[in-house]
C-alpha cells in the first residue's frame, strides 16, 4: 500500500501470494514508523472542511488517528494494534508502542484514571471476536444518514462491515466505490473507479479545492527524576559524625572516678557535683547540636545534588 505496508487481497497481498505458494511480501516499513498515506490526510481535510462526517476503518494500524482524525469520528472496527482499553471503566490508551497480544488479552499494565486501577486488555479482534458493539452501531447510523458514501482501497468481501455501505443505498444516498481490482458490491455503486486510491483522492482534492493538510509525526517523551545523595555530602555527614564521637569521648572523660594515672579522686562534693552536671548538659547540647548541623547539611546537599534523568 501506499503507507508501505502489505495488503491481504491485492495483486501483491499477504493472502493473495500465499494461495499461490509465493513468497509473502515484505515490510517496507515497520508499523511504529509507518506514516499516513496522501488519502489518510485528504480524509482528514475532507472532514476539517465540513465535507466528510464519519470514517470506519478495518486496519488496525493506527494511521488514522496519526494523521489527525478525532477520535469520536473513527470507528475501529476491527480493533488498533497501538491501543488499549480499560476493562473496568472502558477508557482507551493509545500508545506509540505495539501490543504484544491479540484477542482483548491483559497487557499488564492498569488503568491511570483517579479511582479506578482497572486491568488494561489489548484491542485487537481475533477471527472468533465480535466487532465493537458501540462503534458498529454509530457506524450504522452514519451510513444511514450519509448521502453519499465512499469505499477506498477495501475488497468489501468481510462480513457484516462489507454490507455496511449498502445501507446508504438502501436509504436513497449515492455510493463510490474505489479499488484496484472489482469488489462484490460494485453492481451496487453508483460509481466505481479501478485505480490506486492516492491517485484519484489527490485529483478530487483539486477539483474540489481543498488542501491537503500537511503530516506531522508527534512522540511522546517519558520524563523521571532521581534526587541523589552526592559524595560532598557524605564528606559532610561523616566530618558531623566524627565532631559527635569527638564530645561523647569527652563527656565520657569528665564523668571518669579515676585520672588518667589510674589513682582514686576524692568523692565529689556538692560543687563537683554541680560542676560535673552542667559539663555534662553542655557534652548532650554539643552531641545535639553536631548531629541536627549532620543532618542539615546532608539536606542541603541531597537538595543542590539533585539530577535529571530522561527516558525516550
Amino acid at each position: 500500500t501506499a503507507a508501505g505496508i502489505p495488503d491481504f487481497r491485492g495483486p501483491q497481498g499477504v493472502w493473495t501470494l500465499q494461495r499461490k505458494g509465493l513468497p509473502l511480501p515484505k515490510l517496507h516499513t515497520s508499523f511504529v514508523y509507518a506514516k499516513p498515506s496522501l488519502t489518510h490526510q485528504a480524509l482528514l481535510g475532507l472532514m476539517q472542511s465540513g465535507k466528510l462526517q464519519y470514517i470506519c476503518s478495518q486496519n488496525v494500524d493506527s494511521l488514522h488517528l496519526r494523521s489527525g482524525v478525532p477520535r469520536s469520528q473513527l470507528a475501529e472496527l476491527h480493533g488498533n494494534c497501538f491501543a488499549e482499553r480499560c476493562k473496568k471503566c472502558k477508557t482507551e490508551y493509545v500508545r506509540d508502542f505495539e501490543m504484544d497480544t491479540v484477542g482483548f488479552k491483559q497487557t499488564g499494565r492498569r488503568c491511570t484514571k483517579p479511582g479506578c486501577r482497572g486491568m488494561l486488555v489489548d484491542h485487537i479482534l481475533d477471527w472468533e471476536d465480535a466487532l465493537p458493539p458501540a462503534e458498529l452501531k454509530a457506524t450504522e447510523q452514519h451510513a444511514s444518514s450519509a448521502g453519499p458514501s465512499l469505499c477506498l482501497g477495501t475488497s468489501l468481501q468481510i462480513i457484516p462491515a462489507a454490507n455496511l455501505p449498502l445501507r446508504t443505498v438502501r436509504s436513497g444516498g449515492k455510493l463510490a466505490i474505489v479499488n484496484l481490482q472489482a469488489t462484490p458490491k460494485d453492481k451496487k455503486a453508483h460509481c466505481v473507479i479501478h485505480a490506486r486510491v492516492d491517485e484519484v483522492m489527490s485529483v478530487m482534492m483539486h477539483q474540489l479545492d481543498i488542501p491537503i493538510p500537511a503530516y506531522t509525526r508527534t512522540d511522546r517523551v517519558q520524563l523521571s527524576h532521581t534526587a541523589k545523595l552526592t559524595s560532598s555530602s557524605s564528606q559532610q555527614q561523616q566530618h558531623a559524625e566524627e565532631d559527635s564521637s569527638d564530645n561523647e569521648e569527652e563527656q565520657q572523660r569528665q564523668q571518669a572516678p579515676h585520672d588518667t594515672n589510674g589513682v582514686s579522686r576524692p568523692e565529689a562534693g556538692p560543687a563537683s557535683r554541680d560542676s560535673m552536671q552542667k559539663a555534662t548538659e553542655t557534652a548532650a547540647d554539643g552531641k545535639a547540636g553536631s548531629t541536627a548541623a549532620a543532618a542539615a547539611a546532608a539536606s542541603a546537599s541531597s537538595s543542590s545534588g539533585s539530577s535529571w534523568s530522561f527516558t525516550l
